[in-house]
């Protein structure tokens, strides 16, 4: 299990690219589609996202709720990432600085336990504390 960094430029293809060893963690819908906000590096080999909102849309049925349903979806997918980033000692784990599901998602207004929730989980098990980014150009 490698470093987990808080990653504090903006995502790009040319980043990820540039660093194979490194799973760039965005905010992403159920449907798992669009490239919108952190989601522009979707379909990039290192590129994971997680579920922070149900729908590429602004519309309210879009949006995660604190429901059990919509709880599970995140944690599925937070177990999957710490899996993968268990299963290879030099990978490192990038999450935006800015934090998953706060910007397009607003899960801090949609979902707010959850999105505490979420937070807590990064910061416990992740423990995504330094804010310069190691090998990442």
């Amino acid at each position: 299990m490698g470093d987990c960094i808080l990653f504090d430029q903006r995502y790009s293809i040319e980043i990820c690219r540039n660093n194979p060893n490194t799973i760039f963690v965005f905010g992403d819908n159920r449907a798992r589609k669009g490239t919108g906000g952190q989601a522009i590096i979707r379909g990039e080999p290192n590129a994971f996202g997680v579920i922070t909102k149900l729908l590429p849309a602004m519309h309210d049925q879009a949006f995660i709720r604190d429901t059990p349903e919509h709880r599970e979806l995140v944690i599925s997918d937070l177990r999957r990432l710490y899996a993968l980033w268990q299963s290879d000692p030099l990978l490192q784990i990038a999450f935006p600085i800015a934090g998953i599901g706060t910007g397009l998602a607003r899960m801090q207004e949609t979902a707010p336990h959850i999105f505490g929730e979420m937070n807590a989980i990064i910061s416990r098990h992740f423990l995504a504390r330094e804010r310069v980014p190691k090998n990442v150009n």
